[in-house]
């Protein structure tokens, strides 16, 4: 499966590709480009995400790193890829998930859900605590949308029993989907998740994804009989 990628200061022949495409069976959901300087919660954006609702679509967010437009502060990493890989994926994940939230993106579209790829969970604990201190009720709202699984975080391949109980403990696990990296250099398999006693292990590797993608348990069990050989 795969992911449409469209434009946001573009949104009319944004609108003509999700109409041309949502139905392909490959299709898994949608990623926004919008230059550096554009929030999310732009007028020009709502046609998208009001198309995405209709077509039960995902939202997809993945941090770029040093790809333009980058993530908040990507210009002051002195071009040094360590400083890139540790504090890019959770601090752009941080910044879209707050935007989303405080520019009450996510209460204007009802339906929409949003998957937050390559950002880890380890960080979403601390940025509760961070977000409820200078808003209570973003705080909140944050927390129910994650609870309730609206927005989905992947679990990324370094992260430790220790750092995923510690996020399921203040957001359950209905939010939470394995994250391989595939095909980058450092993708790990999910076995280990399978023996983690802090997490139910189908729901992290096969409910929450299906249930992200509007996808009945039936259908996926289908397409595996129609790959293999």
């Amino acid at each position: 499966m795969g992911s449409i990628q469209l434009h946001g200061l573009h949104p009319d022949w944004s609108l003509l590709e999700l109409r041309r495409l949502a139905r392909r069976r490959w299709v898994a959901g949608a990623s926004v480009r919008v230059p550096a300087d554009v929030p999310v919660w732009d007028p020009c954006l709502r046609p998208i995400f009001a198309a995405l609702e209709d077509a039960d679509l995902p939202l997809f967010h993945c941090s770029e790193l040093y790809d333009s437009p980058g993530f908040p502060g990507h210009d002051d990493l002195w071009s040094d890829p360590h400083l890139a890989m540790t504090l890019g994926p959770s601090w752009d994940s941080q910044r879209q998930l707050t935007a989303l939230v405080v520019g009450s993106v996510l209460d204007r579209h009802s339906r929409l859900k949003v998957c937050v790829l390559d950002g880890g969970v380890g960080w979403v604990p601390a940025w509760l605590d961070r977000l409820t201190y200078v808003s209570a009720q973003a705080g909140a709202a944050a927390k129910a949308l994650l609870r309730e699984g609206r927005i989905t975080l992947t679990i990324a391949p370094h992260e430790s029993e220790r750092t995923v109980a510690a996020a399921v403990e203040v957001l359950g696990d209905r939010c939470l989907v394995w994250g391989s990296a595939f095909p980058r250099g450092e993708h790990r398999g999910p076995a280990q998740v399978r023996h983690w006693r802090s997490i139910r292990a189908e729901s992290v590797l096969a409910t929450n994804a299906l249930r992200l993608l509007g996808l009945p348990h039936t259908e996926v069990q289908q397409q595996k009989k129609e790959s293999t050989p």
